[in-house]
């Protein structure tokens, strides 16, 4: 824990379309080759909230080379990809050998492809932008027909729909979220996704320096100023 810095940031996004590939696992940087066509991806940047940011987060030695002390100034605006496809041949093969896999899960795993900036000396940015298969993602179905009226600091309101499914555990007053199947109703639905956008690398695979590139924020600005 000691050496341990978090915090939570904000994803801006807009649709796009990038490259997601399964991560060479073995070699422990870039890909396999192996693509996917992704079921939605989503491209944009990162907006750190400074008031999570733990104690650690100001304790960043520059003398270690790594970064130079100030991480707002590599991680704030960060240029950052999310994608929803099939799960990977590794995840495939990860969790079906662990003790806790059971068949019900088959068809409501699923694998995120995390993207962010790599170097790239072959590339006129010096950097690629591609979607790596380092998360699952657990699908669960959300009802269409539960709504509600949200309203906004500005006094407008809009319908949202889409409310949790849950069903009762083994034990009493336990629930869980009901199973979702990936194949089942493709297109636009209602539903609710977790999982946690690990990123699993060392830093000599990255340039921090090189993070922030490719964010054109004035996408994200709206008529009134704000991030989207």
């Amino acid at each position: 824990e000691y050496h341990t810095c978090s915090m939570f940031a904000d994803f801006y996004w807009i649709p796009a379309t990038f490259t997601a590939s399964e991560f060479d696992w073995e070699g422990g940087v870039g890909g396999t080759g192996v693509t996917t066509e992704a079921w939605g991806s989503y491209e944009g940047g990162l907006i750190i909230r400074e008031s999570t940011m733990s104690d650690r987060c100001g304790d960043i030695d520059p003398s270690s080379g790594i970064i130079d002390g100030d991480l707002l100034n590599h991680f704030n605006g960060m240029h950052f990809g999310l994608a929803l496809g099939d799960r990977s041949s590794y995840h495939t093969e990860s969790w079906e050998e662990a003790d806790w896999w059971d068949d019900e899960y088959d068809k409501a795993y699923h694998t995120q492809y995390i993207a962010m900036n790599h170097p790239n000396a072959d590339t006129s940015t010096g950097w690629d932008f591609i979607g790596y298969d380092w998360t699952t993602s657990l699908y669960s179905p959300a009802d269409p027909d539960s709504c509600f009226d949200f309203v906004y600091e500005d006094g407008s309101s809009e319908e949202m729909c889409g409310e949790m499914i849950l069903e009762e555990g083994d034990e009493p007053g336990s629930y869980s979220y009901v199973l979702g199947d990936t194949s089942e109703d493709v297109g636009s639905r209602y539903a609710l996704l977790l999982g946690n956008s690990w990123w699993y690398e060392d830093f000599p695979n990255l340039d921090l320096d090189d993070l922030l590139d490719g964010v054109d924020w004035d996408e994200f600005i709206e008529d009134t100023g704000e991030a989207r």
